[in-house]
């Protein structure tokens, strides 16, 4: 009874080994191939094909694309192909519960700029970083800062609104028009037309 019951343990726990080798297998060829990768395009392939098989256990691979936008993070306003990996690689780094890709997604969101970048990531730290309470810290006084710039923008869209409206607008549009208009032109009266001076006559008889 004991012998089937041990064998049965023993060959699940080599299929388990084997399928924990073959999964590590994938991970470092995916890892290899993105590091030959000579251009943009190749990685991104690399990326789209580890889809394929489960992305599970590609966590590491989804860290290091984020890790590699974060290194050419000047140029993702100008690289149409760098900021579709950066929203890839946010998304599957968040889909594969990668944890420690959590502070380079952070990194990569304070340094960039496209508002749908900055989208993606905040989705995933939203995943990854529930439990870290320095990010959460840091997303909360961005967020608080933000808000703060869109009120004050707002108070002073109201108050421009109000100035250019109000009571007193008229008498500053009349007060500008005294200062800065030209003053009227005055008609010049005409000048007297000038005396011709009479010719003497010339002597006769001399």
């Amino acid at each position: 009874m004991r012998k089937p019951m041990l064998a049965g343990l023993l060959a699940l726990c080599c299929v388990l080994s084997s399928s924990a080798q073959d999964e590590q297998t994938r991970l470092e060829t995916f890892l290899g191939n993105f590091e030959k990768a000579q251009t943009l395009s190749v990685k991104l392939k690399v990326l789209q094909d580890s889809m394929r098989g489960g992305i599970q256990d590609m966590g590491p691979l989804y860290l290091r694309a984020v890790e590699y936008v974060n290194g050419r993070s000047a140029e993702l306003d100008t690289d149409a192909l760098l900021r579709q990996m950066a929203l890839l690689a946010s998304e599957l780094a968040a889909e594969s519960k990668h944890l420690p890709a959590a502070e380079p997604l952070w990194m990569l969101f304070e340094a960039a700029e496209d508002p749908v970048v900055r989208s993606s990531i905040l989705e995933a730290l939203g995943v990854l970083a529930a439990d870290r309470d320095a990010i959460v810290a840091r997303m909360e006084a961005w967020l608080a800062g933000r808000n703060a710039l869109r009120q004050r923008g707002s108070a002073r869209r109201r108050a421009w609104s109000w100035r250019r409206s109000g009571p007193w607008a008229l008498s500053e549009r009349s007060l500008r028009s005294r200062c800065f208009s030209r003053p009227p032109t005055r008609a010049t009266p005409p000048r007297p037309p000038l005396r011709q001076k009479r010719r003497s006559a010339p002597c006769r008889g001399i």
